[in-house]
């Protein structure tokens, strides 16, 4: 009964959820994305980890160009943000090459699924 009574309360009052990365006054919280934004690279390896981060940087880019910014700018951003999730999952993009100097293939197919992602935001950008 109490769990039903404190599960009511929680519905009826508004209250604020964020989705993707936090945000601050200056754009997005890097340090805050460092330290919490983790990804299981234990689990799926490392591979993946770059290939979803890949992924997450691709679509802040898009997401950042439909905000009105300038192209260069958006990169920068995107930029920035990949870093950031390199950074604190302890990745090394340079593991993402082979020896030829070419992007592994299963990172290349990983990466290109996740970027997909944010497939409605691209079309946004080029119907505009």
């Amino acid at each position: 009964m109490k769990r039903l009574f404190l599960a009511t309360i929680l519905f009826l009052f508004p209250f604020n959820a964020q989705a993707g990365f936090p945000e601050g006054e200056n754009g997005y919280d890097l340090k805050k994305i460092e330290e919490s934004f983790r990804l299981p690279c234990d689990e799926i390896g490392n591979d993946d980890c770059i290939a979803r981060a890949l992924g997450v940087g691709a679509c802040s880019w898009i997401f950042e160009i439909n905000k009105d910014k300038e192209t260069s700018e958006a990169l920068k951003i995107a930029d920035t943000v990949l870093i950031a999730l390199l950074k604190g999952n302890n990745l090394d993009l340079k593991s993402m090459l082979e020896k030829n100097g070419l992007i592994k293939n299963n990172i290349k197919k990983e990466a290109t699924y996740r970027i997909n992602f944010c497939r409605e935001e691209t079309k946004k950008l080029f119907q505009s």
